[in-house]
Order: C-alpha cells, then structure tokens, then sequence
C-alpha cells in the first residue's frame, strides 16, 4: 500500500503542487463604447459593426439627434445603446457617464471615435485607462493619438 501511495504521489504531486503552476494572468477588464455615427460611418465603409467578443460590455454612444434606424439597428447587433444630449457633452464626460457601471480598478475603455487629447488626460485623471481606434483618412492615415479601426473591429470590404 505504501509502494503504490508513494507512486501516486510522486505522478500526481506535481499536477497539484501550487509551487510548481504557472501564475494566473489576470484579464484585464475592457469596455468598448463607440460613438454611433462612427460606426454608421465604418459599416459603410466595410467593417463588421457587430459588437466583438471579450468585452464585458459594449456601449453605443447615441446623441439624441441619431436616427430611430440607426438605433435600432445597434441594438438589435447587440449594442447596448446610452443616450447624451445633456449639459455634458464632451467625449470624456460622455464615456465616463455612459461607462460608470463597469469601470472599476483595473478596467480598460476602447473607444471608437476621436477624442482629444485634453479629453484623454482628463480620463487619464480620473483613473480610467483609454485607448481609442478611428478610421484612417482618404491617404490611409489614422488621427495623432488614435490606433487603427480594424484592430478591434475586422474590415470585410467596400460595400458590404
């Protein structure tokens, strides 16, 4: 009994052994809110609008003048849509308004859409690590500050 205790623990020690497991790498936490119009614009552009995997939440930034259409479309992708037309409406002020619920220690925002860079300090500020993606322009080049579009959001094609 000894012999075959000594052999289980000598094969099966090691799978149990926390000083032999590889630590954990902690998901970092990321929400991704998009300005709506933004997105119109890059589905017609040829990108997959439909909310990507891994976020725990992803939030349409609807002005209140965006379209009933355009609404509902997000939604029905599974966007889930905030609404802004109130006194605060820079970006920064939106994002952390329309985010609140999610932002806790640790947690990232993907913005789609430009922000400026007072914008990103003040998000900075309030603890809140941003980073944003935009279009490129008509010479393929992306705003100063801002990542490519389709690292988050795949490019299909023209006239999809």
């Amino acid at each position: 009994m000894n012999k075959i205790l000594g052999t289980l623990k000598r094969l099966g020690w090691p799978l149990f052994s926390l000083k032999n497991r590889k630590p954990k790498t902690s998901q970092t936490k990321k929400v991704l809110a998009a300005q709506a119009s933004v997105l119109a614009f890059a589905h017609h552009a040829g990108y997959d609008t439909r909310p990507p995997a891994g976020y725990i939440a992803t939030i349409a930034l609807v002005r209140v003048t965006d379209s009933a259409g355009l609404c509902y479309t997000l939604e029905k992708m599974g966007w889930e849509l905030h609404y802004n037309g109130g006194e605060n409406n820079t970006v920064d002020g939106i994002l952390l308004n329309a985010t609140a619920d999610y932002v806790v220690s640790g947690t990232e925002i993907d913005h789609v859409g430009l922000i400026s860079r007072f914008g990103l300090h003040n998000l900075s500020q309030a603890g809140v690590n941003t980073r944003s993606y935009a279009l490129p322009d008509t010479d393929n080049e992306v705003v100063e500050g801002h990542r490519r579009l389709d690292e988050i959001l795949p490019f299909k094609g023209a006239g999809v």
